[in-house]
C-alpha cells in the first residue's frame, strides 16, 4: 500500500502495522528501535554479505548499540553545479576549496552574479544544514561525543566552523534562500551547491542550457596527510531514506528476503529504469546500491564525479 508517512505510527500502535515499510525517514529506524518497534536486521546470518551492496556511510544512521535497524532505500549528497559556458567566457576556474570560494566572490559580485549556498535545509530527510555539516567533517569535527551521548557543537572546532560558515552571509551577503533552478538557468547564479538529484531537474526543466553546465566535487578544506603532503578534504554531509522490518511482524524471515530482493542491484536497476521510462530523467532514483547506480544512464564523466564524491559521504 502507498500511504502517508504518519500512518505508520498509529498502525503500529494499533497492532495492524505492516511487516515492512519502505522509504521511511532515516531518523525513524533508531527512533523506533529505542521503543522496541523495529527488528534488528543484523541478526540475520547473511547481513554482513548484504551490506556490501552499499557504501559504509549509508548504514551509519541505522546503527544503535551494536544493532542495525534498517537497510538504505536511497542516499543523497551534495555536489557543486556550475555554468560551463559562463566560466569559459570569463576565464574562471571552478574553486576547489572554501578559501578559493571566498577569493572568487569578488569576481562574481563584480558582474552582479551570486553563489548559491542556502541556509535552509536542502538535502532530503536532513535536519541539519548539510553545508555546515560538510565543513565540520572536513575539519575532523563531529556532531556528538561521549559515545553519542552529548552534543559536540560547543567544541572549539564546531564554533570555528560555524563562524566560518555564517561569514558567507554576514560578510559576503549571500542570499539566505533563492530559486536556484531559475537563477542557474538565467545565469544569475552560475555556480552553487545542491544535492546531486538537482541534475535531474535541470535536465528536464532547463533544456535551453543543456550541454552548457556541469557539476564538480564540493569545495574542500586544505589538510596535510600522514606523509606530509598537502591534500583537499572533501567530506560531504549525506542523508537518505530507509526500508525496515517492524518488530510485530510474524514473518521476519520472509520480510528479510523481501528486503534483500528490494535492495539488490537487478531490482534497483529495473525500478530506476522504469521510473525514468514513465516520468522522465527528473525521476532518476538515488539508489544506495553501488552496482545499480553504475547501471543508470550517467555519462562517464558524471559517474566519475559522483562516485568520487560518494566516497567522501558522511
Amino acid at each position: 500500500k502507498v500511504v502517508q508517512p504518519y500512518v505508520l505510527l498509529p498502525a503500529t500502535l494499533a497492532g495492524r502495522g505492516p511487516d515492512v515499510a519502505i522509504n521511511v525517514d532515516n531518523g525513524l529506524p533508531v527512533n523506533y528501535a529505542l521503543r522496541n518497534a523495529i527488528h534488528d536486521v543484523s541478526t540475520f546470518d547473511d547481513f554482513e554479505e548484504i551490506i556490501t551492496r552499499f557504501k559504509y556511510s549509508s548504514m551509519v544512521p541505522y546503527e544503535f548499540e551494536g544493532g542495525y535497524y534498517a537497510l538504505p532505500n536511497t542516499q543523497s549528497f551534495l555536489v557543486m553545479f556550475y555554468r560551463q559556458d559562463i566560466f569559459d567566457e570569463r576565464g574562471w576556474t571552478v574553486p576547489q576549496t572554501w578559501d578559493q570560494v571566498k577569493n572568487f566572490i569578488p569576481d562574481l559580485q563584480k558582474d552582479n552574479l551570486q553563489f548559491y549556498l542556502p541556509v535552509n535545509t536542502i538535502l532530503a530527510n536532513s535536519v541539519v544544514n548539510p553545508i555546515f555539516a560538510s565543513m565540520l567533517f572536513q575539519r575532523d569535527g563531529a556532531f556528538y561525543r561521549n559515545d553519542n551521548k552529548e552534543s559536540d557543537f560547543d567544541s572549539p572546532v564546531a564554533m570555528e566552523v560555524f563562524d566560518f560558515w555564517t561569514d558567507f552571509y554576514t560578510s559576503y551577503r549571500f542570499p539566505l534562500a533563492a530559486d536556484f533552478l531559475n537563477r542557474f538557468r538565467s545565469g544569475e547564479m552560475p555556480i552553487g551547491i545542491a544535492n546531486y538529484e538537482a541534475y535531474n531537474t535541470f535536465q528536464v526543466f532547463a533544456p535551453e542550457i543543456r550541454g552548457k553546465w556541469s557539476f564538480a566535487l564540493i569545495p574542500g578544506t586544505l589538510d596535510i596527510d600522514e606523509h606530509g603532503n598537502e591534500i583537499i578534504r572533501r567530506e560531504v554531509g549525506a542523508s537518505g531514506s530507509a526500508v525496515v522490518i517492524m518488530n510485530q511482524s510474524q514473518k521476519k524471515q520472509e520480510s528479510w528476503e523481501f528486503l534483500k530482493w528490494w535492495t539488490s542491484a537487478p531490482t534497483q536497476t529495473s525500478y530506476a529504469r522504469e521510473l525514468e521510462a514513465i516520468l522522465g530523467p527528473a525521476a532518476r532514483h538515488t539508489t544506495p546500491n553501488v552496482e545499480a547506480f553504475q547501471n543508470l544512464p550517467w555519462s562517464v564523466e558524471e559517474r566519475e564525479v559522483l562516485l568520487q564524491q560518494w566516497e567522501y559521504a558522511v
